[in-house]
């Protein structure tokens, strides 16, 4: 995965790294990240295929191209998580899920065959998200 390791968490976890977004397209603040398929930087996460599946979370916009922090451990605190969720607030206590829609989370896990079944994080409150990235697993 490209991208320069900035700092490590706890266990010895990286909680984020600088890598470029390849994705073509400019990412928001709150939108869960993915490996490219040449391994070279990042693109936006999507619950459709394993290769698609989050290691993070951009902490804010970047541009089609230019290099972000993707964090992938710890608390995310941003003001506003429309782009990510289709909702400005998170709900505190819920638990968030890979979406099928590119670039988003869920409350609702994904349970069709094909699809990818992968929690992200847990809300503390309505603006922060902690990262909690579980396995990938194709229905």
């Amino acid at each position: 995965m490209g991208g320069q390791i900035v700092s490590y968490g706890s266990g010895g976890r990286p909680e984020y790294y600088t890598p470029a977004n390849t994705s073509g397209v400019g990412v928001s603040a709150g939108q869960p990240a993915a490996r490219d398929g040449a391994g070279t930087g990042v693109v936006r996460a999507q619950g459709t295929a394993l290769a698609l599946a989050a290691v993070g979370f951009w902490e804010a916009a970047t541009a089609a191209g230019g290099s972000g922090i993707v964090r992938t451990d710890g608390d995310l605190d941003i003001p506003d998580w429309t782009a990510a969720t289709g909702a400005a607030a998170l709900v505190p206590g819920s638990v968030y899920y890979l979406s099928a829609t590119v670039g988003q989370v869920t409350t609702v896990p994904l349970a069709a065959s094909g699809q990818v079944h992968q929690e992200v994080g847990r809300a503390a409150t309505t603006t922060k998200l902690t990262i909690e990235l579980s396995e990938p697993v194709l229905l």
